[in-house]
Formats: structure tokens, sequence, C-alpha cells
């Protein structure tokens, strides 16, 4: 339906050698110890966490985003959204206008829409409790509606929308996670962002030179860093200076000069799809 948005990132490898045991040498078979998969794979809290990009997208909207991709590979939140469309009718376009879709907030640059039977589906998958992490710090919420946007050009959007009084005490919402995480809010991470913007240097993306807001880390979690790129005014589209490209990130960083893109999500407010 539309392509993603590039973040900048970068996926340095790093490789490894290892000793080969001397063929001749027998194995020392005294204090072998059998490792169950589960202890001999250690992972660390983040690897098993969902996360979820947050964006303010209007004066009345704040929510949890998942993106609707399709292609190149479907997700779970496409692959209901895809079921739920071709049942309801969802597509501004659709031979068959939807009976029960409704205008839930036309007050930014997306055109928020409201159907019972995505809500229910969505739902169903995703019970409503997740753990809202901030510029400053982290509550645990439950999400309060189910919106969507649909458009030809900006990015296509599911979105969990969270009460403003949610963000109180935590800063500016930042992305939301599907269980608790001890994140350590430190006063400055002035390296890894140096690093982060070097490797986005090395790597321009067609668009890079529309928005000047440099990412930056507001968090970390043993290897992992947790960062943004936004200046959080309310998206305009009719603002030739508008913030065009806002986003979230975590890169896990391997060697002392090595990051990796764990994981990210970033709305296109430009229509790189219409350009």
């Amino acid at each position: 339906m539309k392509k993603q948005i590039l973040v900048a990132g970068i996926c340095l490898m790093a490789l490894f050698s290892c000793a080969a045991k001397d063929a001749n040498r027998p194995a020392d078979t005294t204090h072998r110890v059998s490792l169950s998969p589960e202890k001999a794979l250690i992972r660390l809290p983040v690897e098993s966490t969902e996360f979820f990009a947050v964006y303010t997208l209007s004066p009345k909207t704040t929510g949890l985003v998942m993106e609707i991709i399709d292609n190149p590979a479907p997700t779970r939140a496409d692959s209901i959204f895809s079921a739920i469309a071709e049942k309801e009718h969802l597509h501004p376009f659709a031979v068959t206008p939807c009976t029960t879709c409704t205008i839930a907030d036309s007050s930014g640059p997306f055109l928020l829409m409201k159907n019972p039977a995505l809500e229910k589906a969505i739902r169903q998958q995703w019970a409503g409790v997740f753990y809202l992490y901030g510029t400053t710090g982290m509550r645990k919420i439950t999400y309060q509606e189910v919106f969507y946007a649909l458009d030809e050009c900006i990015t296509n959007l599911i979105i969990c929308t969270i009460r403003p009084e949610d963000t109180a005490g935590i800063g500016q919402p930042l992305l939301a996670a599907s269980r608790p995480l001890p994140l350590s809010y430190d006063s400055s991470y002035t390296t890894i962002d140096q690093r982060i913007r070097q490797q986005q240097a090395r790597q321009p993306g067609d668009y890079s030179h529309m928005d000047t807001v440099a990412a930056r880390t507001f968090a970390r979690l043993d290897s992992f860093y947790f960062t943004y790129t936004d200046n959080f005014t309310i998206p305009d589209l009719q603002n030739a200076q508008r913030f065009r490209f806002p986003s979230r990130a975590v890169f896990k960083s391997h060697l002392p000069d090595s990051l990796h893109l764990y994981w990210s999500n970033s709305l296109d407010l430009f229509g790189i799809p219409c350009d």
C-alpha cells in the first residue's frame, strides 16, 4: 500500500574469530554441563518486547501507531487491517462505501476514521495495557479507542489513542512497550548521539535535507539505546517549514564503535509516494 520511510541508521557487522580445538586432543568431558536451549541463549529484556511508536497526530489525538505497510512483509496489524478492510469496505475509493465508518478526528493532517469491526479485531490481538515511555519517565497505561487513517501520499496508520493525563510526569511521549523495562535516563548521551549522527551523515537519504532536527537518545538499557527525531509540533501539511519525518528508534551497540538499528518507526508527512 505504501512504502516505509527509511529511518537513517547503519547496520555495521563485526567479525568475530574463534579458536579451533586441537583435533588431536581428546575432549575433556569430566565437567561437561548440558545447557537447556533457554539457558544457552540469553535474551535481554528488550529482545522479547514489542514496541510501538507514539506520536501526537493532532490537537486532539495522541496514540500508539501501527503503520499499515502491506509490502514487502505484512505485519500482524497489516493482516488484521486487510481482512477487515475487505469486509467493511474501509478503503476511501471502495466501490461499496463503508456504512459503519465514522470520522473521529479531522483536526490534523490525517483524516482519522473509526470502524467497530477494526477496533474489535485490534483489541483481540492487543488487550490494551502498555507501558508508555517518554523523554523523562514511564507510566503504565490502557489505550482508549482505535482509529485508522488512509491516504495515497502520507503514511497509513492504525492508532490506539491515549488520554492526555496518561502522559503526565513522563515528558513528551515517545514509544510504548508490551512490558515494563528498567530504562536508565542518564543526563547526557552526547557520545552515542554523535555516533548515530555520523552514521546518518555517511548514508543520507533522498529526503534527508528536508529536516534539520537531529536524532537524540533519551534512555538506555544494557547495550540498547532509545532515540527519537522530533520537534513535537503538531503536523501541519500547509506549512512549508513543517517537520516532515518524525521517528522513533532503538539502536544496539555491539562494539564501542558499532551500532545496529534494532527497531524503528517513522512517519511520512511529506508525501514521498506522491512526490
